[in-house]
């Protein structure tokens, strides 16, 4: 069943499919206010609907920008083709998803921007590359500061291939990160360890304000 309104500056489609349970909803609004409108309907749908129960979601701009929003490519379409979400909240912060997808591993998108990817060999391969454009083998940190990063896989790393590091301090905006992170990536004995002895430190707050702290 597909139900159309049409409005003064906007329109809205759904379409239902009763046997599987599932319906896609399409909003277009166009004015001064579009971009609020739509995030406002995006969540009065969400919050009907249950997080938990809403798959993907897509805002797109029109004019410039828009076909690097949208599956514009077979390669793109084919990398997450049955992408399986296994995890779906809005936190204080921002929207954050867990996708499970065959052709990448382990997925996490932080308002539809990956964010931390998980091979089927338990590797984060976005943080060791982060690491080795950051330091080299004769590279000696003693103390390090990591903006964002609560998902502790930039953390993890350091702590596994430069144990000259005497410590490390994560300093991230949502605590959730943190928490889905654990849930569902895990956390390494070693980070476990580092937490407790205080070698590793989380701080949930602003990066901004958190250095101008420190320097006062």
């Amino acid at each position: 069943m597909t139900i159309v309104f049409t409005l003064s500056e906007s329109h809205m489609s759904i379409h239902t499919w009763p046997e599987y349970g599932s319906c896609a909803i399409d909003f277009y609004n166009c004015g001064d206010t579009s971009k609020a409108n739509c995030a406002k309907v995006r969540e009065y749908l969400c919050q009907q609907m249950g997080e938990h129960n809403v798959t993907s979601d897509l805002t797109i701009p029109r004019g410039q920008g828009t076909l690097l929003a949208t599956n514009s490519s077979v390669a793109k379409m084919e990398l997450y083709k049955n992408a399986t979400c296994i995890h779906r909240e809005v936190s204080e912060k921002q929207k954050i998803e867990v996708f499970d997808i065959p052709a990448q591993g382990k997925t996490m998108l932080l308002n539809n921007n990956i964010s931390v990817v998980q091979t089927q060999k338990n590797e984060d391969q976005y943080s060791e590359t982060i690491c080795k454009l950051t330091f080299d083998e004769d590279c000696k940190k003693e103390k390090v500061l990591i903006i964002g990063g609560g998902d502790l896989m930039q953390a993890s790393c350091i702590l596994k291939n430069y144990p000259q590091t005497e410590k490390i301090v994560v300093c991230d905006w949502d605590p959730q990160v943190t928490a889905v992170c654990e849930e569902f990536f895990g956390v390494e004995d070693q980070v476990k360890e580092s937490l407790e002895s205080g070698r590793l430190i989380v701080a949930h707050e602003e990066g901004e304000q958190f250095v101008n702290d420190a320097a006062n």
